[in-house]
């Protein structure tokens, strides 16, 4: 499989830089390592947190669900993770527009599994500007 990326950021660029930056700064630490900040709802399985660098080009709401035990890829959620994803879909299911799931090479943090959760922009989205 060849090494695909999207030659734009779902970030605007300030916003991409600092995500950047933060990885940069922040690379001896594990993933996640500041999510009591940005909780936003735990469950016994999973935490709910705010994203610190939204997609902010595409949505105007962008969290993270990430499971408190730390795995790399779905094949690795356990029984009683994947019991409580599945009621959390759904209870997510009337505040979001979509969930992404990142694959392979396309992940930022790819030893810990995470899913994306996304109210989109209701404007056409600008890829040519690059403000905020």
């Amino acid at each position: 499989m060849s090494e695909k990326r999207l030659s734009k950021s779902f970030r605007f660029k300030k916003n991409q830089d600092a995500y950047e930056s933060f990885l940069e700064e922040n690379k001896d630490k594990p993933a996640f390592h500041d999510w009591e900040e940005k909780l936003i709802k735990e469950y016994d399985y999973w935490l709910l947190i705010a994203n610190g660098f939204p997609a902010d080009r595409v949505a105007e709401k962008h969290d993270l669900l990430i499971p408190k035990r730390v795995f790399g890829e779905f094949d690795e959620i356990n029984d009683d993770e994947y019991k409580e994803l599945l009621v959390i879909k759904k209870e997510l299911n009337d505040t979001y527009d979509a969930c992404w799931e990142q694959y392979g090479k396309a992940r930022s943090r790819p030893m810990h599994y995470h899913l994306h959760f996304v109210i989109y922009k209701s404007h056409n989205w600008e890829w040519e500007k690059d403000e905020n």
